[in-house]
This record gives structure tokens, sequence and C-alpha cells, in this order.
């Protein structure tokens, strides 16, 4: 309710608002002219807002200047959540030296590409180094203005750790002893370490907020010989108890011409005069209030004495008393009520509606909430013819942009996969790097147990590189090859890590993949004779104007003499995306093609490796004479509807056109919201929201769109 109050004046004073008006008959002529009068004050809705007078008091802990050192100091003394770092980092009292947004986004981006969830304030120097390390040798994957905001942002941390340093505040450590005043002189050198209150002049309202804080700082003194020494730890504790005690009011002066609007209690206004009154938070659930008790006297005292709160009936009495001096303070009068509270429905307060049937020269005129969308109020909003422009197109994929090869761009097959499922997605994440924010996850997550199987993987089948080995090996010799591998990439994955995993973790972890990789390898056991030809391989799939470069996962050699092409999947997968008109899922069909390209061997079929199905398989499709993939030999027509092929060589032809259709869209920037028939892909720009014209729909990211649906742009 009070949010809608303030969007409602920060944005038009002359907005509907949503309430219950009470207005007397006298009052109904001068309405008009005095609304025009109000209108040609408030050109500048925001510098209205700023003549706001709010007279109750709020704890000096929870304004922003004082709430932000004590959490800064906080985070001095022991670790904070990553989510507690993003307000803390965005904050205008701190960081001076961090003025740039995106050096400020760089610390947070270490923190979540780190893995850990929490973080102290010392620790961000080394934080930084090992990120930059991570950025220097992911080159290709990060955008030169993105490593010079690390390096900016590791300077400045750096610059005031070395003053922090000279001011011997570090010797304090959050398991040592001192008093309040000792503690704070610490907190004040950390502080000002990081350049508290921040670089610019503080207002009127800050400045008064800082010396409020000054004056209690002063007193901390009187409180050393009852404390006692304490912990960090302790003494942050007392010293935002004492600050939320601490109750701070603005000093404020009117504005000469046009009187302030103030915010009031309810006894601040009783015997009051107003030009206009807005009355909220008269529900019937919160208006009278029920009675309240004092816990330390006699509940008979009380009633006897009519103290405030003592019982219903005199609560009921002073809300009527109050309700009728309120309504008839001001020419017009707005009172707005929740319509739910508690997930229940709630009504105007009946006093109101008593009060209005009294009244003889009232008008009543109720009109319903919005709270959602107060800027679309502005009549010159309302009034604006906008132009649409339809605008698919991004900047063009020159060879300066990307690794180049024989003065051809190159992108990556990861790349061309997102891109076939959705232009946008791809162009906002590898065009213009801008990456969705993970959740840290203690251990491995699916991403990197992906990656850890992957590396396993490939060493097992450097030393089992055929099918006569896999059987050759008995049950318990797997098992030891098998931790012997996966041992050896999770070190290889925790070396490149900010903090290594927990061993009893990672060891729990390794053990289930374990058992993962013993049933795919019984599986390998049962089928018919191969060969491991590659693992792991670097290959590049080249067209008249772009070169798509990926790893392939494995190949297979035949009995025949035929290539298997072998993509490792951890998750879910499906081969459909391999059989429309506008191929969805083209990665593992362009590696076929790049091999093809490269050797003079018959591809005999491509597949999943379903690693970490329930029953380990290879999902795919071959051709017939090759009996690539059992039960996937030569599938119906009925199968390659969408690309209207018959046979997999014809498929395989189909691949060519669609594929080289698909890179010449990206090299010339197409970035248009395309899905797949039948696909639910808009879940893949949630992240992505603020930078849509188009609102996404929570009800509509799982829904699934047609190939022409778009979104507006980005």
């Amino acid at each position: 309710e009070r949010l809608a109050l303030v969007r409602i004046f920060k944005q038009s004073l002359q907005a509907p608002f949503d309430a219950t008006g009470f207005e007397s008959a006298s009052d109904q002529s001068s309405r008009s002219s005095g609304g025009e009068s109000f209108a040609q004050n408030t050109d500048d809705a925001a510098a209205a807002f700023d003549r706001v007078e709010v007279s109750v008091g709020e704890p000096l802990a929870s304004v922003p200047l004082v709430r932000d050192a004590l959490l800064l100091f906080e985070s001095y003394i022991h670790a904070l959540p990553w989510q507690r770092w993003s307000g803390l980092l965005q904050s205008n009292y701190l960081w001076p030296v961090l003025l740039d947004s995106a050096a400020r986004r760089a610390v947070l981006q270490a923190m979540l590409a780190s893995g850990e969830k929490q973080f102290r304030l010392q620790e961000l120097p080394e934080l930084l180094h090992w990120f930059a390390a991570q950025q220097k040798s992911n080159h290709r994957q990060t955008v030169p203005a993105a490593m010079q905001a690390v390096q900016r942002a590791s300077k400045a941390l750096h610059g005031s750790y070395r003053e922090l340093a000279q001011s011997n505040a570090m010797r304090a450590h959050s398991k040592q002893h001192a008093t309040l005043s000792q503690w704070y002189d610490t907190c004040a050198k950390v502080l000002s370490a990081f350049g508290w209150p921040g670089a610019r002049s503080l207002d009127s309202i800050e400045y008064q907020q800082r010396e409020a804080l000054l004056e209690w700082q002063a007193q901390l003194w009187r409180v050393d010989s009852l404390q006692g020494e304490l912990d960090a730890a302790s003494a942050l504790r007392i010293f935002r108890q004492q600050l939320r005690s601490k109750v701070f009011h603005a000093q404020t002066r009117r504005v000469t011409g046009w009187p302030p609007v103030q915010v009031l209690g309810v006894l601040e206004a009783e015997g009051m005069l107003f030009d206009y009154l807005w009355l909220g938070g008269l529900s019937e659930r919160q208006w009278p209030l029920p009675a309240a008790t004092a816990s330390l006297l006699p509940a008979r005292l009380q009633a006897e004495q009519s103290m405030p709160g003592a019982n219903a009936a005199s609560e009921l009495e002073y809300a009527r008393r109050t309700t009728h001096n309120l309504l008839y303070s001001a020419r017009q009068v707005v009172v707005s009520y929740l319509a739910q509270q508690d997930a229940l429905p709630a009504a105007l307060s009946p006093l109101l509606r008593e009060e209005l049937n009294r009244c003889k020269t009232c008008r009543a005129t109720e009109f319903p909430i919005n709270t959602t969308s107060a800027v679309n109020d502005w009549p010159v909003c309302k009034a604006a013819t906008l132009e649409f422009c339809q605008d698919d197109y991004g900047l063009a994929l020159a060879a300066s942009t990307a690794e180049s090869h024989s003065g051809k761009p190159a992108v990556s097959m990861q790349l061309l996969g997102d891109y076939a499922l959705s232009p946008l997605y791809a162009y906002l994440k590898h065009r213009l790097c801008i990456l969705p924010v993970d959740e840290p996850v203690a251990g491995l997550d699916a991403r990197a147990s992906g990656t850890v199987v992957h590396a396993a993987l490939e060493q097992l089948f450097q030393t089992l590189d055929s099918q006569q080995k896999i059987a050759s090996v008995n049950d318990e010799q797997m098992r030891q090859l098998i931790a012997t591998a996966l041992d050896k990439a999770a070190v290889a994955y925790s070396a490149r890590r900010y903090k290594a995993i927990p061993d009893p973790l990672l060891q729990l972890q390794l053990g289930v993949l374990s058992r993962r990789l013993l049933a795919w390898l019984a599986f390998e056991r049962q089928r018919p004779a191969f060969e491991v030809l590659l693992t792991e391989a670097d290959i590049a799939y080249d067209t008249a104007t772009l070169r798509a470069q990926g790893r392939i996962d494995r190949v297979d050699r035949l009995a025949d003499g035929s290539l298997l092409v072998i993509d490792y999947k951890t998750g879910a997968a499906s081969m459909t995306g391999w059989f429309d008109q506008r191929l969805a899922a083209p990665q593992l069909p362009g590696y076929a093609l790049a091999l093809a390209a490269q050797r003079e061997e018959r591809i005999a079929g491509i597949a999943y490796g379903m690693v970490f199905a329930p029953e380990p398989k290879l999902l795919g499709i071959g051709d017939e004479a090759g009996g690539a993939i059992e039960h996937a030999a030569v599938i119906e027509s009925a199968t390659f509807r969408g690309a209207g092929a018959k046979s997999f060589d014809a498929l395989r032809e189909h691949w060519v056109a669609a594929i080289d259709v698909l890179l010449q869209e990206i090299a010339q920037g197409y970035a248009a919201h395309l899905t797949a028939p039948g696909k639910a892909n808009d879940y893949r720009l949630q992240p992505y929201a603020a930078l849509l014209r188009e609102y996404i729909d929570s009800d509509s990211l799982y829904a699934g769109s047609a190939v022409d649906s778009r979104a507006e742009g980005a």
C-alpha cells in the first residue's frame, strides 16, 4: 500500500490513485482549479518527491548510510553470502575507487565464478587475482573490457588494503577482545580505507545521519566499563542493538511557495488541518487497533483508569473519534486499504462507512487499486504515438571480432547449437558475452560433473581403446581404472577452482560418478566390435563465409571400417532436432560433416552416448549397411518428414544445406527470437528479461511457440 502511494506520487500527482475518496460538497467546485494549480507546481515529479517531509522517525541502523557501514564491518569480521555482497557492492557510500559499475560487477562475477557462497572482505584481492587468471586462460570467451574491469577492481582493492594495513587495523581479529570504543575505532579505520561515506558530498539528510552516528559514537565510552572487553561479533551485535533503538528524525525546512507533503503518524495528525489528506492502512483488520494491554500492569487497573489499549471498547471509541476528526480536517480526503491481507480478503473499515452515512454533504467515489503500472498513468505516455520498428539484426560477424582462419570469422559449435534454438539467446550470450548468473553450488554441480566425466572417459579410452580390451577387464580392475581416471579428472578440475572442494563431499560425488561409469562401460562391453579412433579431438567445419570449431567427444571405427561419431550426454537428450527443416540440434550433425570433410572414410552414423541414463545406451541413427547402432539403421521416412529425407545419406545432404543457412545468418548478425516448432525454449531468455522490450510471462516460459514467434527485440 505504501509502495503504491510512493509510485503514484513519484510518477504523477495527477494520476488516478486507487482509494476511497471523501469530499465535501462545498469543495467540489474548487477541486478542478486546485488540481490545475497543483499540476503546475509539479512539472518535475522527481523534484516534487524530494519535497516530502517525513515526520515519522526511523531507526538509525536502518538508514542506508549507517546500514552499509555496519555491513562492511560485518564482512571484515566474518564471511557474508554473495547475495548480501551484491547489495553492498552497489552502495553509494563505499568503494569510491570502484566508481564505475563495470569494476563493481567484476567483483560480483568473480564471486559467482568461484563456486563459493560466502566471502570475507580480506579475501577479495586474492579472489580477483584468481578471477583474472581464469579470464586470461579463457581469453576466447572473455571480452577485453571485462578483463580491464577486473584489473581496475583488483588494483583499487589492493590500494584499500595497503591503507588499511598502514592504519594498523589489520591486527584486530574477530577472536581478539577489546572494548566497544576500541572496536569502533577499528570499524572507523575499515570504513575510511574503503571510502565511507563516499566520494560525493552528502546531502542534508545524509549529513544529519552521519552527525547522529558520530553523536552516538561519542557516548560509547560510557558503557565500556559495563560491557567490558568483547569479541568483534559481540561488539557488532551491540552496535546494531543500540543504533536500532536510536530513532533518527530528519530536520527539514519548508520550501517557500509550496508546502511539503508531510508523512505523519496518527497521534501527530490529531488536531491538525490539511489541504489534502491521505489516510492509509484503514482495512477492517487494521482499524480500529486491537487492544494491547501493558504486560507489567494489572489488566483491571488499566481498564479502571481507561489507559490506552486497555480494552476493545476504549479502542473502538478512540478510533471512532479519531476517524471523525481526520475526515473533517481537510478539503479532500483519500482513504486507502488493502484488498487482501495475509492471503485473506479485506474490506474498508466499518467506521469509515458509518461516518460516511452520517455525513449529508459528503460524496464518496471508490475506484480500484493499480500498483504495477504507475508510469503508464502519465498523460504524456497515454497520448504519445509510438512508432515500432522491427529490427532483427545485430552487428555482422567480422573477422576482426572473432578468431579468424584464412580470413574467415570463426565461431564455436556451442554458439551454433544455441543459435539453432534461439538466435536472440545466442547473440546475447556469445556475441555480447552476457552470461546468466548461476547459483553457487557446494561441490560438483551438473556442469562440473559433466566436465569431470568427459575428462575421465577420455583417459579411460586411451587405455581401453577397443571393445576387445574393455571385455578383457574384470569388474574389480574396471573399478580401479575408473577411480584413477575420476581422481585425476577431479584434481585437474579442482585446480581451476578458487577453493578446493572439501574432500568428504568430493569423494561422495565421485563415488556416484564411479557407479555411473561402471554401468556405461558394462554397456560398451556388450557392443559389437569397435576401436576408439579419436577422443576429445578438435575439429572444424568450413563454409564459404564462416568456420565452426568444436571438439568431438569420441569417434569409433566399426568392424566394417566405417566411423561412428559419439557425443556424451550426462543429462536428457533427444535426436528429434536432427530431422527439422530448420535444425534445432546441429552440433552433432556438424561434427559428422566436419569429420567426413577431413577423412575419406564413410560416416556410418551419429549417436548420443547416454552415460547417466537408467539404462545406458547409444541414441542415434545410422545407415543400413554399416549397422552402426542397434535398432537404429535406416529410419522410416516418416521420421525424416521435416527434413524431407528418406535415407541417412539424404539426411546428411539436408544437414549440409541447413547448417550452411544457420552459419550465414550468424555471420549476418541475425538475432530474432525464433524457437523451433514444438520446442519450449523461451526459458533460456528468462535471465535476459530486463534486456527485452517484451515482458516474458512465467506462464509462457514452458509453453513453447511457433517458429515465427518473436520478441520485440533487445
